[in-house]
């Protein structure tokens, strides 16, 4: 079956060990249309976007870099905190890939640090707790949203970290300081 049999656009991600030349390379055989960082390397999205060109689709999906990498063109953003705080992200996006107000984009971005922090605090710990999933989900269960309870091995936050995401998110105006 050749290239031009597939008639899906297909979203590369989550690939570790590929580098920005290989999408390219992959973008111009028509494999891939898209591509999905979830490094904590900023320089994958710039260079693959220097690369590919402006038509082929770059998103961040590490909130760790989801400013940075907006900021070098990133296409969109797929990752945590658009789930947690959705109406400041699509602000956030729209600040710097769109209207290119960085003044603008980093005074509703550094709000949001401590924040990104504890959702990837994990990443730092030598317990990974909590789980930036497990954060996620209490977020949503904060906001009302009922998800279920999480499957193993995910395991629900510690109270320390619900009343610390609980915190945040009433600071930042995200929800009532009544809730749950």
């Amino acid at each position: 079956m050749g290239n031009d049999a597939a008639t899906m656009s297909i979203l590369a991600k989550d690939m570790r060990d590929v580098t920005p030349e290989e999408v390219q390379q992959l973008a111009e055989e028509g494999v891939v249309q898209s591509v999905k960082w979830s490094t904590a390397e900023v320089s994958r999205v710039r260079d693959t976007k220097l690369l590919c060109g402006p038509s082929f689709t770059v998103f961040v999906g590490n909130d760790l870099i989801a400013f940075e990498g907006l900021a070098v063109g990133a296409d969109g953003w797929i990752s945590c905190l658009p789930m947690i705080v959705p109406s400041r992200a699509v602000k956030l996006h729209r600040l710097l890939a769109v209207e290119q107000n960085l003044k603008a984009a980093r005074e509703l971005f550094f709000p949001l640090v401590p924040l990104i922090r504890l959702v990837f605090r994990a990443v730092s710990s030598p317990d990974n707790d909590p789980h930036w999933l497990a954060v996620t989900r209490e977020s949503a269960l904060l906001r009302g949203i009922p998800v279920g309870q999480s499957r193993r091995p995910l395991s629900g936050i510690s109270r320390a970290h619900a009343d610390q995401l609980k915190e945040l998110l009433v600071a930042l105006g995200e929800i009532d300081s009544g809730t749950a």
